[in-house]
């Protein structure tokens, strides 16, 4: 029922995108929800898909959502405030808005913010961002959130169970090679770190990703090797050390993509 439910909230969001004009949306399916190294699904596979609006002026309005499965911090049984992550922690829904312009013929500047929601409301947080991009080819990024996690919860919770509310903040840096036949070599690596990851995690990390990609008609697939150069198994939410069923996985793993962009 659950992805039944999210495959037609992306059929919605697919009809939206061909039947406005400044509208455009795209539906992926994946083997993994991959976000700065850690899954996001525990290494399971994820229906996502956005709908975007923007104006010739640059200002861009967006919304994601996308499967997750996380812990439920690692409690025998759900805390105040929390749910059962197999029951619970099933959908992610963010908002983001921003604006995109030209500088000069090769480089282009966007800017925005970015709040990630979920069924807990004790998951939530938001973050800014920005990039450069150059030719299409080379994208420089940056990212800050004060409040990682968002740390306000009501009752009487342990405090080993309470979610931590700290700045994170990182750098990024990704490249596309296009290649000969409709293919091209995709690569990545982003540095993260801040008072979350120095106070909760193991210190800063780096996640890397190296693969291939390849335009066939209207569907982008892409095949990427993932992995960061630590073996916390701890991720950007809260959850316990050596995290069971590969929840907020960090491990190195192949991960296979599918997007396509509507309206056709």
């Amino acid at each position: 029922m659950k992805h039944v439910k999210i495959l037609s909230v992306l059929g919605l969001m697919a009809v939206a995108g061909a039947a406005h004009a400044g509208v455009t949306s795209t539906v992926t399916a994946a083997t993994d929800y991959n976000l700065r190294g850690i899954s996001q699904n525990a290494k399971g596979p994820v229906l996502q898909g956005t709908l975007d609006y923007a104006r010739d002026s640059g200002v861009y309005v967006g919304l994601f959502l996308s499967q997750v499965d996380f812990e439920n911090n690692g409690a025998k049984q759900p805390a105040v405030g929390y749910a059962d992550s197999t029951d619970y922690f099933h959908l992610e829904r963010s908002v983001y808005a921003g604006y995109k312009t030209k500088l000069g013929d090769n480089l282009a500047l966007d800017v925005g913010g970015k709040y990630y929601t979920y069924n807990a409301n004790s998951l939530n947080h938001g973050e800014v961002y920005s990039s450069l991009t150059y030719k299409s080819a080379v994208k420089a990024s940056v990212y800050y959130s004060p409040n990682f996690i968002n740390g306000n919860m009501n009752g009487n919770v342990p405090d080993e169970a309470k979610p931590l509310s700290k700045p994170a903040y990182g750098a990024a840096l990704d490249g596309t090679v296009a290649l000969p036949a409709n293919f091209s070599f995709l690569a990545h690596v982003g540095g993260n770190t801040g008072e979350y990851w120095r106070d909760y995690g193991k210190g800063s990390y780096v996640d890397y990703s190296a693969g291939f990609g390849y335009k066939m008609g209207k569907i982008d697939w892409a095949l990427q090797y993932v992995n960061t150069n630590t073996t916390m198994a701890k991720g950007n939410r809260v959850t316990q050390v050596n995290s069971p069923n590969d929840k907020l996985n960090n491990a190195n793993r192949i991960i296979l993509s599918a997007v396509t962009t509507f309206a056709w």
